[in-house]
């Protein structure tokens, strides 16, 4: 009788203790817990770093051989990206020399052709106009240019070229042209051609 009571009160206390631990989380057949008093089947187990079955454990950081390869393979895709950032700048300042110098083209050719044709010679040798303000002198009487004040390294010049003695008359061929420093010491050049008629 007291080995009946012993197995009725050890199994009284079984169900107790799978009470409590169903209370304090998941409860599975296999006996092993992880914290918050879940428990796993296989042998599984999540205190600070994985364990597996078989022995195998990964601790919870990285390690230097770990580190060192990302970086290196982040640097394999960074330095092209700063080599195509740098040629974009390249192409940019570029761009915008260009741009200048067509502005500065433009104010000439604009200022030319608003000269009355009786005003301008039928042939002009380039002439630089680098001063703000310039002037065309044609059978005695001058004419005045207003220009911009031209950055520094952009020189730019007007020539009248003659179109042959018979359409002297009723046509002035006007070129304008903005010289400037390209890379390598390398002159870049943007020009303009019109026509002035009477």
């Amino acid at each position: 009788m007291k080995k009946i009571m012993a197995m009725a009160t050890d199994a009284k206390s079984a169900v107790t203790k799978s009470v409590v631990t169903k209370q304090d989380g998941m409860s599975m057949p296999g006996g092993v817990s992880m914290p918050g008093g879940m428990s796993m089947p296989g042998g599984m187990s999540m205190p600070g770093g994985l364990s597996m079955p078989g022995g195998l454990s990964m601790p919870g950081g990285l390690s230097l051989v770990e580190v060192l390869v990302a970086v290196a393979i982040l640097a394999v895709f960074i330095i092209p990206l700063f080599d195509v950032l740098a040629s974009g700048h390249k192409g940019n300042v570029a761009t915008e020399k260009e741009l200048i110098a067509t502005l500065y083209a433009d104010e000439l050719m604009e200022q030319v052709c608003g000269i009355p044709f009786g005003h301008l010679p039928p042939e002009l040798e380039p002439e630089t106009f680098d001063d703000t303000e310039a002037s065309i002198l044609y059978r005695g009487q001058t004419t005045p240019l207003r220009l911009s004040a031209l950055k520094k390294g952009y020189t730019r010049e007007m020539e009248i070229i003659s179109p042959g003695p018979e359409e002297e008359e009723y046509m002035r061929l006007v070129r304008v042209s903005v010289k400037w420093a390209g890379k390598e010491a390398v002159d870049r050049e943007v020009a303009f051609y019109g026509l002035v008629v009477p």
